[in-house]
């Protein structure tokens, strides 16, 4: 009994811990000088484990291009968008960058 209570804790631990993703599409990309240069995200798909602090009606992921990993961010959303290409795309479960859009922590180009 004990240790069916240990691997409930375990699992539940993971369970909260789990973090935001999004699979779809890219359906719009928006960046500019009110949003402080950084990219605006909205995909057009599914969300499994919601950000807590997501609170913008339209965008769901934000990330700053200048930096090495922006830069690659850039270029994958971009492809990913021109192709119509499949993405899985994962959040830190924060919003630091803009207040009420999740900060973007990965993203998966799918094969088709």
């Amino acid at each position: 009994m004990k240790k069916f209570g240990l691997l409930l804790a375990a699992l539940v631990s993971a369970n909260a811990m789990a973090l935001p993703v999004y699979r779809g599409t890219i359906d719009n990309i928006l960046t500019g000088q009110v949003y402080q240069g950084n990219v605006l995200i909205q995909v057009d798909g599914t969300e499994t484990n919601p950000a807590t602090c997501q609170t913008h009606p339209n965008y769901d992921l934000v990330f700053d291009p200048t930096t090495e990993e922006g830069k690659a961010y850039l270029s994958i959303i971009l492809t990913a968008q021109t192709t119509q290409r499949a993405v899985v795309l994962t959040g830190y479960d924060t919003c630091n960058a803009i207040n009420g859009i999740q900060d973007l922590r990965s993203i998966q180009l799918l094969k088709e």
